[in-house]
């Protein structure tokens, strides 16, 4: 028996593939706090938008806990409230669909899917799954909707949101499900930034060490992935030893060097610290440094960690504020005790510090005192990022400190737990949750100074010509990524020395493909010719950048208007034309689609005839091929090879 695709299962796939998959297996596991805080949200956002929903509209214009059909819709509620719809492979809960005009087979009217969100902004996984829910839509009522809405935030907006009119995506994510479900098929493990706050998080992590998974290194995206996956790199022992250095071109302008993944997952082999370049970092009598916690949903800083150290003094403060309208008072306490260090710089870890900086400078009273904290600061990260690499699978602070030897003395200290601290806090007023945040945000600041201490001796060692900051008691080994030794780094012409005879002979043979395909084929003629057909057929495989959906409103044998469409069964093909604008011509590949109708009158199938009528190659190309025929006597011949030559069709 088939397991049924639920809203639950929906959204886990639009975070993540893999969490789709153990949410349609019904695997079990803890919800972190931060992930049961989010579902408390969303429930609360839920009650308020529901009571909004009643207060606009009287008791009959709202229809609560229905089944999604055709017949139920017909009826034309103004809102439907905890709809369900019910088929083969889906039991989808739509949080609400609301009414509004255009026409339909319903009518002079049709729905637009309505969702509920905790969060303060829109993202695209809320983008997505209403595009999923206006596919459904577009299977009851014959019209896909053009707009959705969230009801979001806890002031409970309203957000109008633009569905996309390429249903490629949406259709791609149900078929993906429908495909899971039914064969029971299990996606790639892929980490990605959701993982810190999903309820699979250590399964997946373990899972993935086990692996040795290459999403183990963090900032690395699925097409990242999947392009070295064609490689067939998909380990981060592979990706370690594919790194070599790059010879920079005498003309690059730009002087910060790429981050190198290939070089931390060799850092993360060899467990060394790799120096590629000349770090640089401000070294000052006196050193700031400052770490906030803050709610990003609510757009606000709360508490302010500052630790000085420098001309024998070491002290730690914090600013702490009790709601958002202190914000600017703790900011004010903080400038007062930055003001009695002239000449230090500050440091911080991340470019949440400085956006709040810019942001209380608008507001703040000294903005010359903020304008020089501005000028004399410096993001620890931007100096990791291009020129050391540590043996840590990400950049952030915990696993970079904890590396060095950093401890928290909460084990699951990270900054959506803090978020979940401070809702606490606020909901109980204990103390002791306060004092958490407190002990966690100075544990922070401890760790960015141990970092930034590690790395100013590692900018003095390569000052002085070496990684000498490497056999120092204490500090870990440190290599510079120039002096990797040349068995790593790429090949170098000449005959090849192999260590078995069977890879002597395989490249051979290797060699005798290339100079048939690469040097034979331009003195041969049957190969020339050969050569040539492939060019040809590549010329068909054109990606569309443009997609037309032809629909029929009307059945072509009895005229009647009630018309099904069927979403899974699309016919395409492609026509060609040429977009002339004032600066040039660009190449215009349309994909023509069309569902397969079925008139619920007469019950007959067919496709629309506008589909089936369609030109190859539309009125801008024609227009184009015969306008260098009659005005400059190009011949067809010409013409023919002009149109393969400058935009790659074949006529």
């Amino acid at each position: 028996m088939t397991t049924k695709i639920t809203s639950d299962v929906l959204e886990g796939y639009v975070y993540c593939k893999f969490k789709g998959r153990l949410k349609l297996s019904a695997e079990l596991a803890n919800k972190c706090d931060f992930e049961a805080m989010l579902t408390e949200l969303r429930a609360e956002v839920r009650l308020k938008a529901i009571d909004a929903i009643l207060v606009q509209h009287t008791g009959d214009q709202v229809v609560r806990n229905t089944r999604l059909t055709t017949a139920g819709l017909k009826r034309g509620p103004e809102f439907i409230l905890d709809g369900t719809f019910e088929d083969d492979s889906l039991s989808l809960h739509f949080d609400g669909l609301k009414r509004t005009e255009g026409e339909s087979k319903l009518g002079d009217f049709h729905y637009l899917p309505v969702l509920f969100h905790e969060g303060r902004h829109v993202k695209k996984e809320q983008k997505l799954l209403l595009d999923v829910y206006g596919i459904i839509l577009f299977g009851l009522q014959g019209r896909a909707p053009a707009y959705g809405a969230i009801w979001h935030d806890r002031e409970c907006k309203a957000t109008k949101v633009k569905l996309n009119p390429d249903h490629r995506k949406a259709e791609h994510v149900l078929r993906e499900l429908k495909d899971m479900a039914t064969s029971g098929s299990v996606p790639r493990l892929l980490l990605n930034d959701h993982c810190t706050v999903c309820e699979f998080r250590q399964r997946c992590h373990e899972q993935a060490v086990r692996e040795d998974n290459i999403t183990l290194l963090r900032g690395m995206g699925e097409k990242e992935v999947n392009r070295y996956a064609r490689k067939g790199i998909s380990t981060v022992t592979q990706l370690s030893c594919t790194f070599r250095m790059r010879r920079r071109g005498k003309r690059v302008k730009m002087q910060q060097r790429p981050h190198y993944l290939a070089l931390r997952a060799l850092a993360f082999r060899e467990k060394k610290i790799y120096i590629l370049g000349t770090p640089t970092i401000p070294l000052t009598p006196v050193r700031l440094f400052m770490d906030c916690e803050g709610d990003p949903e609510r757009g606000f800083v709360y508490l302010i960690g500052l630790t000085v150290v420098g001309n024998g003094e070491e002290r730690h403060y914090f600013f702490w504020a009790d709601k958002e309208s202190e914000e600017r008072s703790i900011f004010q306490q903080f400038l007062d005790v930055v003001g009695r260090y002239p000449g230090s710089t500050l440091f911080y870890y991340g470019n949440y510090e400085r956006a709040f900086l810019r942001r209380m400078r608008k507001i703040a009273v000294g903005k010359k005192l903020v304008d020089r904290l501005l000028a004399d600061s410096c993001n620890i990260v931007s100096v990791i990022y291009a020129t050391i690499y540590f043996p840590t699978y990400s950049n952030g602070l915990k696993d970079v400190g904890a590396y060095l030897g950093c401890t928290w003395s909460e084990g699951n200290a990270s900054g959506s737990q803090s978020v979940v601290w401070r809702r606490a806090w606020e909901a109980s007023g204990e103390n002791s949750v306060k004092q958490k945040l407190i002990t966690y945000n100075a544990e922070d600041c401890a760790a960015l100074r141990h970092v930034t201490e590690l790395i100013a001796a590692i900018v003095q060692g390569a000052g002085e010509g070496g990684s000498q900051a490497g056999g120092a008691a204490g500090l870990p080994q440190v290599a510079r990524a120039e002096d990797i030794p040349a068995s790593t780094l790429p090949w170098e012409f000449g005959r090849q020395h192999f260590a078995f005879p069977e890879l002597e002979y395989v490249n051979s043979c290797a060699y005798f493909d290339y100079q048939r395909d690469k040097i034979f084929v331009r003195t041969n003629e049957t190969l020339s010719k050969v050569h040539a057909r492939k060019l040809r057929r590549r010329t068909r495989k054109l990606r569309a950048n443009r997609r037309i959906v032809v629909r029929s409103l009307r059945c072509p044998f009895c005229r009647g208007r009630a018309i099904q469409r069927y979403p899974d069964k699309m016919h395409v093909k492609l026509a060609y034309d040429l977009r002339i604008t004032g600066s040039g011509i660009r190449r215009q590949v349309i994909e023509c689609a069309a569902a397969l109708h079925r008139c619920l009158e007469c019950h007959r199938k067919f496709l629309p005839r506008r589909y089936k009528r369609r030109d190859k190659h539309f009125h801008a190309l024609k227009s184009w091929a015969m306008y260098q025929h009659i005005a400059h006597c190009v011949s067809f011949q010409r013409i023919e090879e002009m149109l393969r030559e400058f935009f790659g069709l074949h006529v």
